[in-house]
């Protein structure tokens, strides 16, 4: 301000005006809520109102919830909220080892809202891949110049590519065969020839050790089929029953 007197004397005075707000913003910690495939975690979403207040909030919405999350109000306190999430194995896509989830809470009490950004972090669970067929069960029976497929599918809960083959280390004849059908697929093709049982057998045994894994590098235990081979000679009343071996 300006002040002056009669004579054309004066001087400037300065001073402030403070406005106390008669609320204060709400608030709600926003940490990091880790969780990991597979897993159930429950978090608790604490509104915290302002100064001299006692109006309840109130939740107008919520933005970006993924299915496998929920969001309800907590039935002893007014201001809190639970998040709860029970992430399944395919919400982190390989090769990430986590993907974050940003929900946003449309929050009001009346006379304000606020929009809070709550942040699920997901760790990957990876999972190993199963191998299903008839078989693992049966065994293969095959004869002499006949060809024989069996098909054997992997099944992997992440949703990864996976990969079969016969274990490279086996010493087994060329006639036995693995060939990808299609993506997780294969075909076991087994074709003996006329040395494949030695004479004076009846049947001669060919253990298969097959390995599969996921392109994260899990591998499965070791599964062995045993392909029997019938002699041309195979007398009629001669029983054989093929096995399969797992480890």
């Amino acid at each position: 301000l300006q002040l002056q007197d009669g004579n054309g004397q004066g001087s400037l005075v300065t001073f402030s005006i403070v406005v106390e707000a008669l609320t204060r913003p709400l608030s709600m910690d926003l940490e990091m809520h880790p969780v990991a495939e597979g897993q159930e975690a429950t978090f608790q979403l604490k509104m915290y109102p302002g100064r001299n207040e006692s109006m309840p909030s109130d939740l107008a919405g919520v933005d970006n919830l993924p299915s496998w999350a929920t969001i309800k109000k907590s039935t002893n306190e007014s201001s809190m909220w639970i998040l709860t999430a029970k992430p399944d194995h395919l919400v982190v896509r390989h090769p990430a080892r986590s993907a974050s989830f940003a929900i946003t809470l449309h929050i009001t009490d009346g006379l304000r809202s606020y929009d809070p950004v709550v942040t699920l972090v997901v760790t990957d669970v990876d999972q190993a891949p199963t191998i299903e067929s008839v078989v693992i069960n049966d065994g293969i029976i095959a004869h002499i110049g006949i060809e024989s497929r069996s098909v054997m599918m992997l099944t992997d809960k992440d949703g990864d590519f996976v990969s079969l083959s016969i274990d490279p280390f086996a010493l087994l004849p060329s006639w036995i065969k693995i060939q990808r059908l299609y993506f997780n697929t294969w075909t076991l093709i087994v074709l003996p020839d006329a040395l494949s049982v030695p004479y004076p057998l009846f049947a001669q045994d060919y253990v298969v050790p097959i390995v599969y894994k996921d392109n994260m590098g899990r591998m499965q235990s070791l599964v062995s089929v045993t392909v029997t081979v019938v002699s041309t000679s195979w007398p009629s009343n001669y029983a054989r029953v093929a096995t399969v071996h797992e480890t």
